[in-house]
C-alpha cells in the first residue's frame, strides 16, 4: 500500500481496486477507550456520534441527506485503540463528501440540543448492550481476560460515565486529540489521481497537536490482541456497504492496528 505524508503530517494511504465502481475513504484517529479517564468511560464513543451532527458549514440533516442522495454510505467504529469513520461514495460525488467530511473534523462547536438528543442515543445504546446476549458476551469475555481495566471496560462506557460527559467535555477531547498528527486516511477503491490530490488539498489544512495520551498496557501493541479487540466492532458496522468494499475495509482495518500510537 503506498503512503503519502501530506504537508501537515497527516499520512494518507492508498489502496487502489480497479474492479469496483466506488470510492472508500476512511479516515482514522488514534484515540480509543484504552485512554480514556476512568470516570468519562465511553467519551471516544460519544465523541464519534457527536462528529455527524452540525457544523459550521452543514446541518446534520445535510450531511446525512448529501451522502445517501449521492448514492453513497457512511458509518463509524470505535475501539479500544483508534475510531474510524467510513464512507463509501460514488466517484462524481467524491469532492461533495470529502468537503463534508472535512467540515466535520474541523468542527469545534456543537449545538446543546443536539448534544442533549445524541446522549439519550448513547444512553439507549448502552442499555440495548445489557440485553443484547452477543454483546453482553463480548463485554463479559473482555472483563474475564482483563478485568476493571482500560481493556476490560465496555468500550461505550457505563451508564453513569456516559450521562457525567459534558458538552464542553467533548468539544475539548476534540481539541486535544482529534489532530492532524493523530490521523490517518486511507483511500481504496475506483480513485484516480484527481481524487487524492483533493484529499490533499483539503486534509491539509487540518492542524493542532496531539495531547499527551495516558499511558496503555505494553502487551496491546501486539496485533494479535488489536485484531482481537477490533474483530466484532469492524464487522458489525460494515452491513451497509458493498461487498467488495466491506472486504477491503476489513483487510484495511487490520492494517491500521499497526498505525496507533
Amino acid at each position: 500500500m503506498k503512503t503519502i505524508t501530506l504537508n501537515n503530517g497527516i499520512v494518507l494511504h492508498l489502496d487502489p481496486v480497479r474492479n469496483v465502481r466506488t470510492i472508500g475513504l476512511c479516515i482514522v484517529v488514534n484515540i480509543g477507550s484504552i485512554y480514556e479517564p476512568k470516570d468519562k468511560r465511553g467519551i471516544s464513543h460519544f465523541f464519534e456520534h457527536m462528529l455527524f451532527k452540525s457544523n459550521e458549514k452543514y446541518s446534520c440533516k445535510q450531511i446525512a441527506e448529501s451522502v445517501e442522495l449521492s448514492g453513497g454510505c457512511m458509518n463509524a467504529i470505535t475501539s479500544t485503540m483508534t475510531t474510524s469513520y467510513i464512507f463509501e461514495i460514488i466517484p462524481r460525488s467524491f469532492k461533495r463528501i470529502l468537503d463534508i467530511a472535512f467540515h466535520m473534523f474541523k468542527n469545534t462547536r456543537f449545538v446543546e440540543s443536539e448534544f442533549e438528543s445524541e446522549k439519550k442515543v448513547v444512553l439507549s445504546e448502552i442499555e440495548q448492550s445489557l440485553n443484547d446476549p452477543e454483546a453482553r458476551l463480548w463485554d463479559v469475555s473482555m472483563q474475564a481476560v482483563y478485568g476493571a481495566s482500560d481493556y476490560g471496560d465496555p468500550i461505550q462506557g457505563f451508564r453513569e460515565t456516559a450521562e457525567s460527559i459534558e458538552k464542553s467535555e467533548l468539544e475539548e477531547f476534540k481539541a486535544r486529540f482529534y489532530t492532524q498528527d493523530n490521523m490517518h486516511i486511507i483511500l481504496s477503491g475506483n480513485f484516480t489521481k484527481t481524487h487524492v490530490e483533493d484529499v490533499k488539498k483539503v486534509f491539509c489544512k487540518l492542524e493542532g497537536t496531539c495531547a499527551k495520551k495516558k499511558g496503555t498496557l505494553r502487551f496491546a501493541r501486539y496485533r494479535g490482541v488489536r485484531k482481537l479487540c477490533m474483530r466484532r466492532h469492524v464487522i458489525s458496522s460494515l452491513s451497509n456497504f458493498s461487498r467488495k468494499i466491506r472486504d477491503w475495509l476489513r483487510a484495511v482495518l487490520w492494517v491500521q492496528c499497526s498505525l496507533s500510537k
